[in-house]
């Protein structure tokens, strides 16, 4: 009788295990579907290059002071291309000091006049390019964790 009684215990814990997994199981299923439906409506996955365009303000950290907001100037423009294919992305942007208050110091602060800046990334190498249109040297080697 006793055995009986553990068999019964442990089919019963073991039920009340798969059941939460199979009811999750369903509901990954229905998101998955979900998803894959709205992908297909509209063409997420044909996607081959994407190009943002804004104006607005960037901030600086690092420049933090006690009391008040981050040192900022004006985006005058501002443009993200990126091209999933090549995995390659260019940022362009034209910063000036604009209505923000003048904080901080350091370099390029307050902003003179209008200041361009052309940022690139190609794999896993990434780039500044000057005013005068040339490569400066690699800014930063992006690496990838194998996980």
């Amino acid at each position: 009788m006793r055995m009986r009684h553990k068999i019964g215990l442990l089919l019963l814990t073991s039920t009340a295990m798969i059941t939460p997994v199979a009811a999750q199981n369903a509901a990954q299923q229905a998101a998955k579907d979900l998803l894959q439906a709205a992908d297909k409506a509209i063409g997420a996955s044909n996607v081959k290059s994407v190009i943002a365009i804004a104006t607005g303000w960037m901030g600086y950290p690092g420049q933090q002071f006690a009391q008040g907001d981050l040192p900022r100037s004006d985006l005058k423009s501002y443009t993200v291309t990126t091209d999933y294919a090549t995995k390659s992305r260019k940022r362009e942007y034209v910063r000036v000091q604009g209505n923000q208050p003048i904080r901080g110091g350091g370099a390029g602060f307050p902003v003179q006049g209008e200041q361009r800046f052309t940022e690139v990334v190609n794999g896993n190498i990434a780039w500044n390019v000057n005013a005068q249109d040339s490569a400066l040297p690699v800014r930063h080697r992006i690496t990838r964790s194998s996980a």
